[in-house]
């Protein structure tokens, strides 16, 4: 999916190359949208190969606290409380305190969320470059 500005110069100076070529500010702006979707909080702090362990950590044994999350990796009990205190700021996560524990489990609502929203951006920003490509698709799948 290409949509940088592809421009050509005739005798009468810059044009466009076309309308198959020449973004439009639809284009742009779903680009755009695009990348701002890329560089959230929320893939930034997916880009971390400890947070995705921890994601997957909780995936697979639900809800726990600090100590239990080290406990399964190989990362100290500081650096995994810094991780998880990023992850809760991206909406990846929550937080409960039972007792004297604070317990992290997946936002799984926001995470679909985040997920759903993603996709529409990608679908968006591919119907402005390239609209025959998203129609194949919904043709494939039916």
């Amino acid at each position: 999916m290409q949509l940088a500005d592809q421009t050509t110069t005739s005798e009468n100076g810059p044009s466009s190359g076309g309308s198959a070529q020449a973004n439009t500010a639809a284009e742009l702006s779903a680009a755009q949208r695009l990348v701002e979707v890329f560089d959230s909080q929320f893939f930034k702090a997916l880009s971390e190969p400890t947070r995705v362990d921890i994601l997957k950590f909780l995936i697979m044994h639900g809800q726990a606290d600090v100590g239990e999350i080290a406990a399964g990796g190989r990362t100290h009990r500081s650096v995994v409380s810094r991780h998880l205190q990023i992850m809760h700021q991206a909406g990846i996560l929550t937080r409960s305190r039972e007792g004297r524990h604070v317990l992290y489990d997946v936002n799984a609502a926001e995470f679909i969320l985040r997920l759903d929203a993603i996709s529409q951006n990608i679908k968006v920003a591919a119907m402005a470059c390239c609209p025959e490509v998203v129609e194949g698709l919904s043709d494939d799948s039916a």
